[in-house]
């Protein structure tokens, strides 16, 4: 599964990353203190050119309920006649909320979704054909078990570089709740190498594959296609401190090795 990630990336640096296989149309405006920013809005900002824009302020332990960047197609009223297939940076509450759904995103939310079963839920089929997203992260949280207690572990690139999630979002919530888009990750099985930590594992997409995933003409099938896990050979895991099990501490020390705090 996937429970907390970070991302430390500057606003550039995502990006440029996205750029290299997506034309970016604007960044948000607006921002909460779930996600601190050093401005109050963003201009635009394309990929290709790879503009200065203002800085995101690094997350070192992102939780359910908090907004997360994610980046979506571009609604077709709204593309550029010249410029086709725009892809939009937003930001959404992570834990999808199906627009039917009675109970307050705290009290159930759906952080994430089952490859094997995501067309066949009724909270993820409407998503997963025409609300699919990209989540940018630099590293997730996973949780191992030694006897009573559960142990994190910091799952990164060995290069430390930026990846992205397959994510489905949601159109805004209904009347009693917050008026903005809601989010989930996928996950699927584990390979061998993260067997050790735990037998599920967010969906890591290959760059090669962003478009695909956001295309609006993707069919099921290929899509499901998408939806496997990623080698080991560019990832490693570490153990860290019990810091990042509370959601409020958003620190650096959350991704310290703990044998440099002994």
């Amino acid at each position: 599964m996937c429970g907390r990630f970070t991302l430390r990336a500057s606003i550039e640096a995502i990006a440029e990353h996205l750029g290299r296989v997506l034309p970016l149309a604007t960044l948000p405006d607006g921002t909460t203190s779930d996600w601190p920013m050093a401005a109050d809005s963003f201009g635009p900002l394309f990929a290709a050119t790879a503009q200065a824009g203002p800085m995101l302020a690094p997350r070192y332990n992102i939780a359910p309920t908090q907004r997360v960047l994610a980046v979506r197609r571009l609604a077709q009223g709204r593309q550029q006649p010249d410029r086709e297939q725009l892809a939009e940076i937003f930001f959404a509450r992570w834990g999808l909320r199906p627009r039917w759904a009675s109970e307050p995103l705290k009290r159930n939310p759906l952080i994430n979704a089952r490859a094997e079963t995501v067309c066949e839920k009724p909270a993820f089929r409407g998503p997963f054909r025409h609300r699919r997203c990209l989540i940018p992260a630099d590293g997730f949280f996973e949780w191992r078990r030694d006897g009573r207690q559960s142990l994190p572990y910091f799952v990164r690139r060995r290069d430390d570089g930026l990846f992205v999630f397959a994510g489905l979002w949601e159109e805004d919530s209904p009347p009693d709740a917050p008026d903005e888009p809601t989010c989930t990750i996928l996950t699927t099985e584990a390979p061998d190498w993260m067997q050790p930590l735990h037998h599920r594992m967010p969906v890591i997409l290959q760059p090669t594959d962003y478009a695909a995933w956001l295309s609006p003409q993707a069919d099921p099938q290929s899509l499901r296609a998408l939806l496997r896990p990623i080698d080991g050979g560019e990832y490693e895991y570490y153990r860290v401190g019990l810091a990042v099990n509370s959601a409020r501490h958003d620190r650096p020390d959350c991704i310290t090795p703990i044998e440099a705090e002994q």
